[in-house]
């Protein structure tokens, strides 16, 4: 085993220098992201080891290694600094009003509203909520325009047209520093809002002057420079161009495709193909990147150009096309292979995809350290190194009376019989990439996503297909536009349908038994092992690769549902556990039932937050995972207010809820958040069920008894929802609590008049 390492080592170093290389530095970032080093502690021994190869030249190989390591470590502490006017150290958790100025660079995307404020007055007038990126020049302070420095996001309740990237503005409202997770397992936004550089955030109120002009933002100049602002103002006016061009009900999926403008697509699109595993079509990668060289190249050669000049100018033209799209690691990964694999061709020398891969992997460390342990970059290296080496070395390749015995065979056929037949090699072919491509990437999906799509496997080749079809499609149209009005109508009439099919497939997918399912999310420990041992068969560490490569990941696809064995190792004892998540200005319960067998029952009870939605996927869903959760036995919705029910549509679709609960008079509160939240639940098959006082939910020795409201509600107003709120008491050898929701007046005084 050690011998075969070494000669496997030996051919990367003596084939693909750069891997090594690419594999010391991302060890010296990831050190970086886990400790708190300064950069001193990394450049000291960095240069100590540069200083040592002088020295002793023998030694080259074994201290750049060490070198690189440090450099990373360094690179990666110095990018995650904070300048002395950052705008990280003036925001506080306290919004205070401020004067900003500076340039957008990115936005913006008009968002619709949350669920439960469809129904309010300001959202019914037809305004939406506009969010973008403004990188920060100045602050008012004291009668002056001081300096400073860093991205803020900026929200703003009405749309507007000034926000447009490079144009730089003042702006006036609340500066707030972006929240720490204050809950187990919640997604941290703050250290994701760093990475990308976004250090605050600034809401304004959406003010008007009486001309209708706006009084909170002032438009100071109307473009800037920046390279970054041009590559956002391309996108932005690509998107509307594709937006404008197509049906509107896949606009914002055209949008999606070709640009990576995924702000804007629709929750339940999304979910749908997140679903159904087949996600990485709307998102920008190294397939849309390659159908797009393609394309340009027999472009090139049908418009007679040469082969080198075609090379080059698609080369240059696939790296602007990954930056126009928002420059993320997949996409610069496929546009620096592409780059680099046609500089090795135009040079005369035989490319090394090992090389091409470990130089793409260097630029993403270097341009963007903070993303090189993101799902998104992870799994295209890993996708684009199963599809090279698992492929390649499934078939043997046939001898020379095997090819001749195949064509004689052929020729001896009808033409359309081989035809088929050789369709059906490429079906059965593109579905065999398929199952190798999901076997290894499916537990790095599992645990970042907890969820498993069994359903990937037959619907991927169909969706990627009809995805290439309309990228096709929608490229063609942004370069024909309104000059060309016949081929545009029909690029957009085939961009409209092929995007269509791709989303019939995955609701035809979604619908089918066992499409998908949750997952706790996977031990960190059998995650590592399973890669390396992945990274080993991939590299040609083990003999056979071709059997043993797919058999193993078979196996460990079939173990993985049951690691970590947690709960083998710690059984569970019979009690309950009660957690107050914090949500901001809402309320979310979530009660925890154990037996003495080590059965649990799962009760949560409102989720919601004014906030909107979001508190499901940011807060609520991270917290059930973080408590290996993935089904909700009871969801208990306390009294129809917004800030108790906001997230309850969203939960019902990120994990599997077994019934829903309401009190009395919930219905009759008449608005349309309430309709939508009763229209969404039956859609689910989620009828609502009816708590009142007197009811009980028992679960062992545990029981949760209703004290509040009565059937029929005598006296109180349903309008006054507050009044109505459910009232649930937790009895049990172990304790007890009670939970009010949000009683007050009336409703109070009637619980305590009942003396429970």
């Amino acid at each position: 085993m050690v011998g075969q390492f070494a000669q496997a080592w030996d051919r990367i170093v003596q084939r693909a220098p750069l891997a090594p290389c690419a594999v010391a530095f991302s060890l010296g970032i990831f050190l970086g992201e886990w400790t708190t080093l300064p950069v001193w502690a990394g450049l000291v021994p960095a240069l100590f080891f540069l200083g040592l190869i002088w020295r002793l030249p023998g030694w080259r190989v074994a201290l750049v290694l060490p070198a690189l390591v440090f450099l990373g470590q360094a690179w990666r502490a110095d990018a995650m600094q904070v300048g002395t006017n950052g705008l990280a150290r003036i925001a506080t958790q306290t919004p205070v009003p401020c004067r900003l100025e500076g340039v957008v660079v990115d936005g913006p995307w008009l968002l619709d509203p949350p669920l439960g404020l469809a129904g309010n007055e300001r959202w019914a007038q037809g305004a939406k909520r506009a969010e973008f990126i403004v990188l920060a020049e100045s602050m008012w302070v004291e009668g002056f325009w001081r300096p400073i420095s860093g991205r803020v996001r900026v929200t703003r309740e009405l749309s507007f047209a000034e926000a447009f990237p490079g144009r730089k503005l003042q702006m006036l409202g609340l500066l707030k520093a972006i929240s720490a997770p204050m809950n187990p397992g919640e997604i941290d936004l703050r250290t994701l809002a760093l990475k990308q550089g976004i250090q605050a955030e600034l809401r304004l109120e959406g003010t008007q002057n009486e001309d209708g002009s706006p009084a909170d933002m002032t438009l100071v100049s109307k473009w800037s420079w920046r390279p970054e602002c041009w590559l956002a103002a391309m996108r932005v006016w690509g998107a509307e161009r594709l937006r404008k061009s197509v049906e509107p009900d896949v606009a914002e999926l055209a949008a999606a495709l070709v640009l990576g403008d995924t702000r804007q697509v629709d929750r339940p699109d999304w979910l749908l193909f997140q679903r159904t595993g087949v996600v990485h079509v709307l998102a920008i990668s190294g397939q849309h990147l390659v159908l797009v060289a393609w394309a340009c190249f027999l472009l090139g050669r049908v418009l007679g150009f040469r082969t080198r000049q075609v090379v080059l100018v698609v080369a240059i033209l696939v790296l602007i096309y990954a930056l126009v799209t928002g420059g993320r690691p997949p996409a610069l990964r496929a546009a620096i292979t592409v780059l680099s694999a046609a500089v090795a061709w135009l040079s005369r020398r035989p490319p090394s995809f090992v090389n091409c891969l470990a130089l793409s992997w260097l630029v993403v460390a270097i341009l963007m350290p903070a993303d090189l342990g993101s799902t998104g970059c992870l799994l295209s290296f890993f996708a684009t190194g199963l599809l090279h080496w698992a492929t390649r070395s499934w078939w043997r390749e046939q001898t020379e009376e095997e090819e001749a015995y195949e064509r004689a065979v052929e020729l001896s056929r009808p033409g359309w019989i081989s035809w088929l037949i050789g369709r059906g090699r490429e079906v059965g072919e593109a579905y065999r990439v398929n199952l190798i491509v999901w076997l290894g990437l499916t537990p790095l999906v599992a645990a970042r996503t907890y969820m498993v799509s069994l359903v990937a496997v037959v619907v991927g080749p169909p969706v990627a297909f009809l995805g290439g079809w309309a990228l096709g499609f929608g490229f063609l149209l942004l370069l024909a536009g309104p000059n060309l009005p016949v081929i545009s109508a029909l690029l957009s009439l085939g961009t409209t349908w092929a995007l269509r099919g791709c989303r019939w497939l995955a609701w035809w997918g979604e619908s089918l038994p066992g499409a998908w399912f949750s997952t706790p999310g996977l031990g960190i420990f059998w995650l590592v092992i399973f890669h390396l041992v992945l990274t080993g068969g991939l590299v040609g560490l083990w003999p056979n690769i071709r059997w043993r490569l797919v058999i193993g990941l078979a196996i460990s696809f079939v173990l993985f549902p049951l690691l970590p064995m947690k709960q083998w190792l710690n059984p569970v004892q019979p009690g309950w556990r009660c957690a107050f998540l914090a949500v901001g200005h809402g309320s979310c319960v979530v009660l925890e039932l154990t037996d003495a067998s080590g059965g649990r029952r799962v009760v949560v009870m409102d989720v919601g937050a004014v906030s909107g939605d979001g508190v499901t996927r940011r807060i609520v869903e991270p917290y059930l995972r973080h408590r290996g959760i993935s089904m909700v036995d009871d969801l208990v919705i306390s009294h129809a207010d917004l800030d108790h029910y906001a997230g309850a549509l969203e939960l019902a679709d990120r994990v599997r809820v077994k019934k829903v609960w309401v009190g009395p008079g919930f219905a009759e509160k008449r608005n349309e958040s309430t309709a939508i939240l009763l229209e969404g639940l039956k859609q689910r098959r989620l009828s609502p069920a009816l708590l009142h006082a007197g009811l009980a939910l028992r679960w062992g020795e545990t029981e949760i008894r209703v004290l509040h409201p009565p059937a029929d509600l005598p006296g109180v107003s349903a309008e006054k929802s507050n009044e109505a709120s459910l009232v649930l008491r937790i009895d049990s050898p172990w304790g007890g609590v009670l939970l009010p929701g949000d009683l007050e007046g009336q409703g109070t005084r009637r619980l305590l008049a009942s003396n429970p």
